[in-house]
């Protein structure tokens, strides 16, 4: 992500104060990832059902659930707990520079309010502002054509604020 968002700078496709940082899911943790890793690079981040501590990842959701699930999780996680922490970005939450606005279901299955609740707790522990979107029927997206509206209306809000 910093490699694509470098070269499109230096290609001019797009200036160093135009660019917010977005994903859903593994796009979420990414887009987070890169906010904290690059803190000086992204004029805002969105994320958006997505994973943020590695560790709550083990235990809850529906992945952990299953023999399968769990053997994907040591593939891809690993099993070096120190690891796996390091890799977190709610560990690095401190470095983010960049406006946040988290979007979440409160009836995700997959990546729990948890992960969302967890990060929103972490950034009020370091009085970092953040924006917040949560909808209770929801659950790894927005499905409700309402609630997807609503959703698109506060990122273009988001967006014209910070970019």
């Amino acid at each position: 992500l910093t490699d694509a968002t470098l070269w499109a700078i230096d290609q001019g496709v797009t200036d160093s104060e135009s660019i917010c940082i977005f994903g859903a899911s593994y796009g979420g943790y990414a887009s987070l990832m890169g906010a904290v890793k690059e803190p000086d690079l992204f004029a805002c981040a969105i994320v958006y059902v997505g994973v943020y501590d590695l560790e709550m990842m083990l235990s809850k959701g529906d992945i952990p659930e299953s023999k399968s699930g769990q053997n994907y999780l040591d593939q891809a996680l690993g099993t070096d707990l120190q690891s796996i922490k390091q890799r977190s970005p709610i560990n690095s939450i401190d470095k983010l520079k960049a406006p946040l606005l988290i979007v979440h279901g409160a009836k995700d299955r997959r990546v729990p309010i948890d992960q969302a609740e967890a990060l929103r707790s972490r950034l009020d522990d370091l009085g970092k502002d953040y924006e917040w979107l949560v909808k209770s029927g929801e659950g790894h997206g927005f499905y409700d054509k309402e609630n997807r509206i609503e959703l698109f209306e506060t990122m273009l809000k988001f967006l014209s604020q910070n970019l």
